[in-house]
């Protein structure tokens, strides 16, 4: 692909229809479309984060579908005009994972926010000393604090600076478990669970500090420094209590097996809980003593972590309920914006059962492409000497389980397809070599 655009994107969903009619001479022959547009013409679904360059793609898509059809629909001339539109008609839905982004982005915005307003200007733990400055980044005090601690006493973070195993040797000790993790891979739900960790250790990161290890580098005081903040506590407290509550629950609701549509109900709940708990103190009090919930999940009184976050604390509680019904606030905009069609007025809230029948195959989330392009990207930075089209055909020879497939052929079929591909492979990379050249060009 030249770039990420919209018509961009199209073309090379074009080219790849192209080759997989290439690649099915013989259906081709029997009829006067190939195959590519047969599968084009099955796609009614489609699924994205919502970005304009692929709102742009999923309007291009539809044109062109529509384009296509009276070649691939049998007597499309003679169905009424509803008729074409139904056959038509395509559902793009939001990757309910890139909700959770959402979320994230969300909250750490909210936060950042109450805190600016709160301090008014002032500076606060390690803030007020100037060579500790260079831990700072243009975030909130709060998400700081876990980046630090995270650098301090995670396995593997910060060799040099870290304390992990004084540190674990500190719990252990204590009969405790360290619960603080890397601050990297799941970006969208680490700053939950590094929040309920911090908050769930606070207690513990000050007496290691003060009584036993002490605070012998720069890294070690500015975590010292942050973690008696009640404001960057309350923060903390704030992100485990809506982990626990809110963005695990509402995870496991998208991982399960379901209809698409199945997600109006919670997305809706969620959303008359948050607008409640944002205008009402009350329940807001509740939330935080586990009390009053979003989804209806058994509180897991067994739960160290947990039984910390609803434990009342008259200092940091006092600051936690205002940020909490701030990011409540945040949130239902979030949602108002996001998933709106979930919602009631939304084209999916009350669906028919034509549209749950054109939904059944959709997914819930796009956890298997981002994974198989996760998979990609450490490939070409793993062996950068490797084609990208190799890369491409070794992640597809694995997630397709080629090899099986083979393995149950009869010895001539099989040897016969493997003499194929090595002709066809010399083929292939001409052809790749030649659409790279293509869009150097332009």
């Amino acid at each position: 692909m030249l770039n990420k655009s919209g018509a961009c994107t199209l073309d090379t969903l074009k080219t790849i229809r192209g080759d997989i009619s290439h690649h099915c001479k013989t259906l081709m022959e029997r009829k006067e479309f190939g195959v590519g547009f047969q599968l084009l013409s099955n796609i009614k679904n489609t699924m994205s984060d919502r970005a304009s360059i692929e709102k742009h793609f999923n309007e291009l898509l539809q044109d062109y579908r529509n384009t296509i059809l009276p070649n691939i629909v049998d007597n499309y001339d003679n169905l009424t005009e509803d008729e074409q539109t139904i056959c038509g008609q395509m559902n793009n839905f939001l990757c309910g994972l890139h909700l959770l982004v959402g979320i994230a982005d969300v909250t750490e915005a909210s936060i950042k926010s109450f805190e600016s307003n709160f301090l008014d200007g002032k500076d606060i733990g390690s803030a007020c000393n100037t060579h500790l400055k260079k831990y700072h980044k243009s975030e909130s005090g709060c998400l700081r604090l876990l980046r630090t601690s995270s650098k301090c006493f995670a396995k593997g973070e910060d060799e040099r600076n870290g304390v992990y195993l004084p540190w674990r040797t500190y719990l252990t000790e204590k009969g405790e478990k360290n619960f603080i993790l890397r601050f990297k891979h799941n970006r969208f739900n680490m700053v939950f669970l590094m929040g309920q960790a911090v908050y769930y250790h606070y207690e513990s990161i000050y007496d290691f500090f003060k009584n036993v290890h002490g605070a012998k580098n720069d890294l070690h005081k500015a975590v010292l420094l942050d973690c008696q903040e009640k404001l960057y506590l309350a923060g903390t407290k704030a992100l485990g209590l809506i982990s626990k509550f809110i963005t695990s629950p509402l995870w496991r609701l998208i991982e399960q097996p379901a209809h698409i549509l199945d997600m109006n109900n919670h997305i809706s709940i969620l959303l008359n809980f948050i607008d409640i708990a944002g205008a009402d103190s009350e329940s807001s009090i509740k939330f935080m003593a586990g009390e009053k919930i979003p989804f209806d999940e058994p509180l897991d009184d067994s739960n160290k972590v947990v039984r910390k976050l609803i434990q009342p604390n008259e200092e940091i509680d006092e600051i936690c309920l205002p940020l909490l019904q701030a990011i409540f606030v945040a949130l239902s905009q979030l949602l108002r914006r996001m998933v709106s069609e979930h919602l009631p007025g939304g084209i999916f809230y009350d669906p028919s059962e034509q549209l749950k029948q054109q939904t059944s195959s959709a997914l819930k989330h796009n956890k298997l492409p981002e994974f198989i392009f996760a998979q990609l990207d450490h490939l070409v930075s793993y062996r950068p000497n490797a084609s990208v089209l190799a890369n491409e055909a070794y992640i597809m020879y694995s997630f397709n389980k080629t090899s099986l497939w083979l393995q149950n052929l009869p010895a001539d079929e099989r040897n016969l397809y493997l003499e194929q591909s090595r002709k066809d492979g010399k083929l292939i990379r001409e052809k790749f070599k030649k659409r790279l050249k293509a869009i150097e060009i332009q």
